[in-house]
């Protein structure tokens, strides 16, 4: 059984994952509020009707704005702040470990970085059963790509080092888009996101 200390860093984490969950709807009824408030239709609606070239242009940015541009934002910057949650969590776990079992070694001694340094520390020197072999687990690491490009290389995927493995792992999750070279972060991925680490961060909890 994993002490108490142990469990609360991972139950608070696993609280903050449902507040981003909740944030994520909240968001989306607030897109779609302003959207029927200013009454913004995609621009070939408005061809036949007399709408001015003037009001047109406008009413195509907006709705660029409000259906792709502000979306993409928001939803990215939920996927980072889902992602740093868990990067936090494993880092607080495994320097609680490092700690209480008055380990030799601590995490920042090792060459890894990120997720990975955590999940070798906590395996090879804490000694606990990581669910490293898990679809939750894999699939985390593979969007960590998606991260790093979208954080280095503004989301713009021919300019990524990994454009290849981006471009794999996009076909495997329908909730990241690729338009024009660039990542497409959606709804529907930050709530996918946030279900690996909330599983991940039980079957921890459960096998320890």
């Amino acid at each position: 059984m994993m002490p108490k200390e142990a469990d609360t860093i991972l139950e608070t984490t696993g609280s903050h994952f449902k507040q981003i969950h909740n944030i994520a709807d909240d968001i989306e009824q607030m897109l779609k509020t302003q959207i029927s408030n200013e009454n913004i239709v995609e621009t070939k609606e408005l061809y036949s009707t007399d709408t001015s070239i003037p009001q047109m242009f406008f009413n195509e940015l907006r709705y660029q704005q409000l259906n792709v541009i502000y979306p993409n934002i928001l939803w990215s910057s939920l996927f980072f702040t889902a992602y740093a949650n868990l990067e936090s969590s494993l880092d607080l776990l495994s320097d609680y470990y490092f700690v209480i079992k008055n380990l030799s070694k601590s995490p920042k001694d090792l060459k890894e970085r990120g997720i990975k340094r955590s999940e070798k520390y906590l395996t090879k020197f804490a000694g606990l059963k990581f669910p490293d072999d898990t679809n939750d687990w894999k699939s985390i690491n593979k969007v960590s790509r998606i991260r790093h490009c979208l954080i280095h290389a503004n989301g713009i995927v021919s300019q990524s080092n990994h454009s290849k493995e981006i471009n794999n792992v996009v076909k495997q999750y329908p909730e990241i888009i690729i338009d024009n070279d660039h990542i497409i972060i959606t709804k529907n991925f930050v709530n996918l996101f946030t279900s690996w680490c909330e599983k991940l961060l039980l079957s921890v909890q459960l096998h320890n």
